[in-house]
């Protein structure tokens, strides 16, 4: 009985921990759990993501690049819904890089969304990212149904005589997870306390 009970304690803590995400690490190495939509000229995927020094490993993120060629607007997104309670924090990773027209108007452009009934988080960059990972956190208000959004956007135009002026754009993100409230985290963790009490009490009145 003792075991039963310690192991729907440790199911409730390891899965409220990430209540509502899936693969939010894209080591599945493709976008289980996520939707996606990408235009002509642009691509969404799971990419693979080489780091460290001197000892290489591979990693997977998700991964978004508007690249336009001639006369040419195109975008693509990627999202995942999920739902969480009041005071829950969602927590992800993520990079761009913005390379707008060299002539017209800037018109290349990367956006990260967090919508929901306890949330109207944006961030529209006008510029490339610091050159490491930004880590967000997005408090949410509300209980019920959220979405994170990522979506790029780039423009190329055919110009008479100075020829094509093209932009594009990528967006990376990573570690995507939910992190519960507090009085959640204080449940789970007595939770647990409680069933390793009471099985090492059994074990010693067990002659």
């Amino acid at each position: 009985m003792n075991r039963i009970l310690l192991a729907a304690a440790v199911l409730f803590f390891t899965t409220d921990v990430r209540a509502g995400i899936i693969n939010g690490d894209f080591e599945t190495q493709d976008l289980t759990g996520w939707t996606s939509f990408a235009e002509p000229g642009s691509d969404v995927s799971a990419a693979e993501l080489t780091v460290g020094s001197p000892f290489f490993f591979s990693t997977y993120v998700g991964f978004l690049r508007a690249q336009p060629t001639g006369d040419q607007t195109t975008s693509g997104w990627l999202e995942q819904s999920f739902n969480a309670s009041d005071g829950d924090v969602l927590q992800f990773d993520a990079d761009w890089n913005i390379n707008q027209p060299p002539f017209g108007s800037p018109t290349t452009t990367v956006l990260l969304e967090v919508t929901g009934p306890g949330a109207n988080y944006a961030l529209a960059p006008t510029e490339d990212g610091p050159g490491i990972w930004s880590s967000i956190s997005v408090p949410l208000a509300a209980d019920g149904s959220y979405v994170l959004r990522l979506t790029v956007s780039a423009t190329s135009t055919v110009l008479p005589i100075i020829g094509e002026s093209r932009g594009f754009a990528t967006a990376r993100v990573d570690n995507v997870r939910l992190v519960p409230e507090p009085s959640s985290l204080v449940m789970a963790t007595l939770a647990v306390v409680g069933v390793a009490t009471y099985a090492g009490r059994r074990r010693r009145r067990t002659p």
